[in-house]
């Protein structure tokens, strides 16, 4: 083991654009009602337990899709903060060689 991190940034990037497309194209797709004008009383619990489905399905999307931005934001510092230290270790050889 060397100690160091290795990000391959770019790598990162494209799995969290593929994570995303993918995300945004989940599609709920349950009826609303399977009831239509039948009174049974397991046909309509089907149809409460398709909404909270959808309702739940939507939430995730939501969080999913929310820390999917985190991330990114996230690869993004960590890229900020690896230059920044790149060029510090830069400026101090460089400055050492005088």
């Amino acid at each position: 083991m060397s100690g160091e991190i290795h990000i391959q940034f770019a790598q990162v990037e494209k799995k969290l654009r593929q994570l995303q497309n993918s995300t945004e194209a989940l599609s709920i797709s349950y009826p609303s009602s399977v009831a239509g004008g039948n009174e049974l009383g397991v046909v309509r619990k089907l149809d409460e337990l398709n909404g909270e489905l959808r309702h739940l399905l939507e939430k995730y999307k939501t969080l999913l899709l929310s820390n999917i931005q985190s991330t990114f934001h996230s690869l993004d510092a960590m890229k900020e903060t690896d230059q920044a230290i790149s060029s510090s270790i830069i400026g101090k050889s460089q400055g050492g060689e005088r």
